[in-house]
């Protein structure tokens, strides 16, 4: 079972504008955690790019999900990851970089551009799922969602649910061979859980908890 760990680390929201036909939507992408990095999720590595390119580069990723990203702005280096600190029960290191988790969608078809303008706050790691491998759910009664590529992937479109305008995610499954994902309610049935070789099964402890949202926000600052 994933414990919660104390942090308190500063760490800013990023935000971030999806365009819309209509009316654009600003709501924050990422959260920044300030000289720490993540090590052991790296997928693509890009030289020479400033902070908002790097930020960008990781929302209209194709190849992965691009969970999180290390960022050096004295070297200009940035580092994509398809993992971060929530869904990989991860822990940061002290860095020179900073750390900025992803905390959208990869919505297809919109526009994201990420501002300038943080928020400095303070805030706690939560752990969310408890795991059981080679194990299921077997039930027909869940949302089988598309395109999605990693666990990591999996758990973060259980984790939105709510904020998709979707009903709580209690739970998931994810068939690795088959990247298979499939979201399950509050309120599933245990004794439908069975032994499957190639299967993972996840209880969400995060329901109806937004990570992102503490209840007191910080002060303003601007990234370079």
């Amino acid at each position: 079972m994933l414990s919660s760990k104390s942090w308190n680390p500063k760490r800013s929201r990023i935000a971030c504008k999806q365009s819309l036909p209509a009316k654009p939507i600003e709501k924050p992408c990422f959260t920044r955690f300030k000289q720490r990095m993540l090590l052991g999720f790296e997928e693509k590595t890009i030289t020479g790019v400033d902070q908002k390119g790097c930020l960008l580069t990781c929302l209209h990723s194709d190849m992965f999900y691009c969970a999180s990203a290390n960022y050096n702005e004295f070297k200009r280096i940035c580092t994509l990851n398809g993992g971060n600190l929530h869904l990989n029960d991860a822990e940061l290191k002290h860095s020179t970089s900073d750390y900025y988790e992803n905390e959208c969608n990869p919505e297809r078809g919109q526009i994201k551009v990420a501002n300038s303008t943080a928020t400095i706050q303070p805030g706690s790691i939560i752990r969310c799922f408890e795991e059981l491998t080679n194990s299921m759910l077997l039930s027909f009664d869940s949302e089988v969602v598309e395109n999605v590529n990693s666990l990591a992937h999996c758990k973060a479109e259980c984790l939105r649910a709510v904020l998709n305008g979707r009903r709580p995610c209690g739970a998931l499954n994810w068939l690795a061979n088959s990247k298979g994902c499939m979201l399950f309610d509050v309120g599933f049935d245990l004794k439908l859980i069975v032994h499957h070789p190639s299967a993972q099964f996840l209880v969400n402890k995060c329901t109806g908890v937004r990570r992102a949202a503490p209840k007191e926000r910080g002060s303003k600052v601007n990234q370079p």
